[in-house]
């Protein structure tokens, strides 16, 4: 057994653990301590994770088992994913082809003047005389300079105004979201509010909506009921559908109640006819 620090340094042994894994709930390891020659073995029970915080604890020795991306919290490490629409992910499928498209007809252009350089019989015999034509270098470098004249030319066909009009849509349609009445919250005086314009579109298709967890979808709400103290009870200590259930039986009483007082003031009054 170990008192001190001091009898912590003079301890020796190995510690065999299993390979680094994601598994947070999982771990197998054994400990041999070399004096006695005597082996523990080790479970999730003595590993502490990443970023853990003791309590009611003021001090503990450990032993570093995994570090840096090896650790476990580390492994289940993942990279956050940018959220896109489907009007976002088509348009932009869409811009692939035409951009696509565009260098398709660049190359054809540039291979069009590649032939139409090299094939002398179909120069004008003027050619040497028109300046505006002349050019020192070779077809094929005329060529490759050919293809990014012709994609300069040809730039029209990407719409690069699109994206503005999408976002421009979309900022109009969170003034929208905002100033709708039948989304206004009356008992907080607030409207709904557009936090973020980029999925709007995305709203008119959920099908179904699932939470996991209370405070996501649904309304925390503490009520008090009832407590003891010094023997003394205090609260009702029941919900509303158990004052109700509960109240069925003495409202039927009351109502035999009031039955018999009617029946018995009827009595009455029909004695005081005669």
């Amino acid at each position: 057994k170990i008192h001190d620090e001091q009898g912590l340094s003079k301890l020796h042994g190995v510690v065999n653990v299993e390979q680094p894994n994601c598994n947070l709930y999982s771990f197998t390891g054994s400990l041999l301590v070399s004096p006695e020659s005597q082996t523990y073995s080790l479970g999730p029970s003595q590993l502490l994770l990443r970023d853990s915080q003791l309590c009611h604890t003021e001090f503990i020795h450990g032993l570093v088992v995994y570090t840096g991306f090896e650790s476990k919290v580390m492994l289940n490490y993942s990279r956050s994913v940018h959220k896109q629409s489907r009007v976002d992910h088509m348009i932009n499928k869409c811009l692939k082809w035409v951009l696509f498209g565009l260098l398709l007809w660049c190359c054809v252009c540039s291979s069009g003047m590649l032939f139409w350089a090299t094939d002398s019989t179909d120069l004008p015999k003027s050619f040497g005389q028109s300046w505006y034509l002349q050019d020192d270098r070779s077809p094929p470098l005329n060529s490759i300079v050919g293809f990014f004249t012709f994609v300069i030319l040809f730039n029209n066909l990407i719409p690069i105004s699109l994206y503005v009009s999408v976002e421009l849509v979309k900022a109009v349609q969170g003034v929208f979201i905002e100033s709708d009445l039948k989304m206004y919250h009356a008992p907080k005086d607030g409207p709904a509010r557009a936090r973020t314009t980029s999925l709007n579109e995305e709203l008119g298709q959920v099908e179904c909506v699932f939470s996991d967890k209370t405070g996501t979808l649904t309304c925390n709400v503490m009520k008090f009921y009832k407590f003891s103290a010094a023997g003394v009870s205090y609260g009702q200590g029941t919900e509303e559908i158990g004052r109700m259930s509960g109240n069925q039986p003495a409202n039927a009483e009351e109502d035999r109640m009031s039955e018999a007082s009617e029946t018995e003031s009827s009595s009455k009054t029909e004695a005081v006819k005669f």
